[in-house]
């Protein structure tokens, strides 16, 4: 092995998926900063040219066209510079399209790595756009070392690596866009990058992306293991960096722990709704504050991503509203500098009585209730097209599951920040908003979300004394059905050997099945969960499907016929 010791800068970068023109200026910023700093080698995310996921747009003849014209102009940006430069691209080749990383150095093509191992489970669709890569595993050389590269995916199968090693690969690089769910970073580390480095004795570098993409927030946290399976280096999660590794250098000290597991998916919702304001072109938002926790949770992830000015509130009160939702939405904008609007909604509900011919003794109670809620999305509609403001949806992860959501009424919306949180876990982050306020957020300090919001028994507060829990099994015996169910796919009658009333299993595997088709018209939000709903979890809409009839079955077969 070689005395080398290159320098590596690692470009964590957030892309806009189809913006070739700015990805390729701010890679070659990156680039051109690192080769007067002496850098040997930069390294950017898989597909950090096109941004990722392409989905079909990997197959369109002008998006390869261009990709194609992009990496030209980046190997011509390596002549007479000392840096090489890796960058991940769809390649197009013989009539197939490959999710593929180029290797430029002194204005040539060095090594072209095709992704081998395709994802086609959860988020992932792979197979349906790109061929796989055949070509044999080989490391480039560089500065005195061979570096082996891995894309994404590759990083977890053992037999790459291997492969890399066996023909003299110094160093493992991953480049990813891997994007984030509970513990994801945890699963990287240590089930992955350190098996991999124990099976190899090979020191690792993993580049990850940044940034929010429709659903998917890409969480960083790009790191370096050395060959004991030691992290060394780790750059920051949830925002663009660029930094400068050695891996054969003096070892920095080790890289301990992970971050809180709230503090990620507070961050997540964040990014998630920061990108997708700023890359869909909006500049401000807007939503209904009901002086509930759901409402006083998504504002405030949108005041700490885009500064509390950029976030509208609307007070929306009805005669079933109480005088404590609207002086807790009162406090809540106080305390954050909320621009705050208040809508009496009687009069559009009012607007009712022209359907008195069709319901001469009044609508039904389900009926009046979803009047009320389409009434308040009505109007934040109508601003939100009015002011050009983007209007976040709040319902949360319990209530889309089990339908506890009025469509074209607090389901509209652009973008819902909670999509993918279960009620328990708002509680959860609504508590440690209170007791943090990390660098980076834009929000106050303290007690940033008032305790009368928290401590309140949830309600959607469209009749006499309502209650979620009228409807509803209490939340954390909900969730914990519905984490099972949704996530894990758990059998109905393995619940009720865990101990789940059998009754109330049943009836929330009902009501998930029934909520499929207003699910499928609700407003994205960043997957934040092991299985987003959408994306990861994709049932029909009309099904008949029902665990009871596991049960019938098994009685039948036990007939005789």
């Amino acid at each position: 092995m070689s005395e080398a010791n290159p320098k590596i800068t690692v470009a964590q970068l957030n892309t806009r998926v189809g913006d070739l023109v700015g990805n390729l200026e701010r890679i070659r910023q990156v680039y051109r900063a690192a080769d007067a700093a002496g850098s040997d080698l930069v390294v950017t995310p898989e597909f950090s040219l096109t941004g990722y996921p392409l989905e079909d747009l990997s197959n369109h003849p002008d998006l390869l066209a261009a990709a194609a014209g992009g990496l030209e102009i980046l190997r011509r940006a390596t002549r007479g510079r000392r840096a090489a430069l890796l960058v991940g691209a769809p390649v197009a080749e013989g009539g197939e399209v490959y999710n593929a990383a180029a290797v430029f150095h002194l204005g040539g093509t060095i090594r072209l790595i095709r992704k081998k191992h395709l994802p086609n489970y959860g988020v992932f669709d792979e197979k349906r756009n790109f061929r796989p890569g055949s070509d044999p595993a080989r490391p480039f050389p560089l500065a005195g070392r061979n570096f082996g590269v891995l894309i994404c995916e590759d990083l977890w199968f053992p037999e790459i690596a291997g492969e890399l090693r066996d023909r003299g690969a110094d160093i493992l690089i991953s480049i990813s866009a891997s994007p984030f769910r509970r513990g994801v970073q945890e699963e990287r580390v240590d089930r992955v990058a350190a098996r991999r480095v124990a099976e190899t004795g090979l020191p690792l570098l993993y580049v990850n992306s940044v940034g929010g993409q429709d659903e998917l927030v890409f969480d960083g946290g790009s790191f370096h293991m050395d060959a004991g399976g030691r992290r060394r280096l780790e750059l920051p999660r949830w925002e663009e960096s660029v930094a400068d590794c050695e891996p054969w250098g003096v070892p920095g000290g080790e890289v301990d722990g992970f971050a809180d597991e709230t503090e990620c998916l507070w961050r997540a919702m964040m990014l998630g709704v920061g990108d997708y304001v700023g890359k869909s072109g909006f500049s401000e938002v807007v939503l209904g504050l009901s002086g509930g926790i759901d409402s006083a949770v998504a504002a405030a992830v949108a005041g700490d991503a885009l500064g509390p000015g950029r976030v509208h509130c609307v007070r929306l009160p009805s005669r079933y509203t109480a005088e404590l939702s609207n002086s807790a939405a009162e406090e809540m904008c106080r305390r954050w500098g909320f621009p705050l609007l208040t809508i009496p909604i009687g009069g559009v509900v009012a607007a009712a009585a022209a359907l008195s011919p069709f319901s001469p003794a009044g609508l039904k109670s389900l009926t009046a209730e979803n009047l009320q809620a389409r009434a308040r999305g009505y109007l934040l509609m109508t601003l939100s097209n009015e002011r050009g403001w983007l209007l976040l949806s709040t319902g949360n992860k319990s209530e889309l599951s089990v339908g506890y959501a009025t469509l074209y009424g607090d389901m509209c919306g652009g973008f819902n920040p909670l999509k993918d949180v279960f009620k328990t876990a708002v509680y959860q982050a609504a508590g440690w908003r209170n007791r943090n306020r990390p660098a980076g957020l834009l929000g106050p300090a303290g007690e940033a979300i008032p305790a009368e919001i928290i401590e309140r028994a949830p309600s959607a507060e469209l009749a006499p004394g309502q209650k979620d829990s009228d409807s509803l099994p209490p939340y954390p015996e909900l969730d914990a059905i519905l984490a099972e169910m949704v996530e894990k796919s758990t059998p109905a009658a393995d619940l009720v050997a865990r101990g789940f009333p059998r009754d109330t299993v049943l009836k929330v595997f009902r009501l998930l099945r029934g909520a499929e088709y207003k699910r499928r018209q609700g407003a994205p939000g960043p997957k934040t969960t092991g299985r987003a709903f959408t994306r990861d979890r994709r049932v029909p809409m009309v099904n008949d499907f029902d665990p009871g009839m596991r049960e019938e079955l098994e009685r039948d077969a036990e007939r005789e016929y």
